[in-house]
């Protein structure tokens, strides 16, 4: 855990609407599975939604879903996910003889591999898997791209240009992270928030006092 499944999963998402293969309008959700795990009916009836009123596969049409901790889902759920990568179609509640159809990218992500989780029909239906390192497995450059991503992510957010100096950066970077990425982003959260406090009109700027 901790190894950056959803930051992953929205980067991708974002990067298609940039390349303008996703539309800027288009929506991405994210789901925690585990939530779902003893009540498979409120999953179906969130995932498909009823004929008033849209559920996940109707909101993010054209955008992306991403089911957090996959391994979470039941086996009538799995079934439901299958009909649809294989159909492209969802029944919603209360639409007894319409199919709705719509084309989302769904994402799952877990802690293990899909094959080990999912069911056979389900996990043949997807083309991709990608096994992410956790972030004291990753390279120095690979740390610093994205400590580098997670400052300008979180100065758009402020919506402030964020500086950061040497030995801070240096230090951020050589941290033994227990928890990995969600760690990493909670540390640069904390730090911008603190030296947002000492803003001046051209941005912010992180030092060693501001660190946690």
């Amino acid at each position: 855990n901790g190894t950056g499944k959803s930051f992953l999963s929205r980067m991708m998402f974002e990067y298609g609407k940039n390349e303008k293969v996703i539309g800027k309008d288009k929506l991405y959700l994210a789901v925690d599975c585990t939530e779902y795990k003893k009540d498979p009916e409120t999953f179906a009836r969130n995932l498909c939604g009823t004929a008033e009123n849209p559920g996940w596969l109707g909101k993010a049409n054209g955008g992306m879903l991403f089911f957090d901790e996959a391994d979470a889902l039941t086996p009538s759920s799995q079934e439901l996910l299958f009909g649809y990568l294989s159909t492209g179609q969802y029944r919603p509640a209360g639409a007894s003889e319409r199919n709705f159809s719509s084309t989302v990218r769904l994402v799952f992500a877990s802690s293990r591999p899909p094959e080990e989780v999912l069911m056979k029909a389900l996990a043949r239906r997807i083309p991709i898997s990608i096994q992410l390192p956790s972030l004291n497995e990753r390279t120095a450059d690979e740390k610093e791209e994205m400590l580098v991503a997670f400052l300008k992510a979180e100065g758009r957010r402020m919506g402030v240009d964020v500086e950061i100096s040497s030995k801070a950066f240096r230090c951020m970077l050589e941290y033994p992270y227990e928890n990995n990425i969600d760690e990493l982003k909670a540390c640069v959260t904390s730090c911008c928030a603190s030296a947002y406090l000492e803003k001046d009109p051209e941005g912010i700027a992180i030092h060693m006092y501001h660190l946690p």
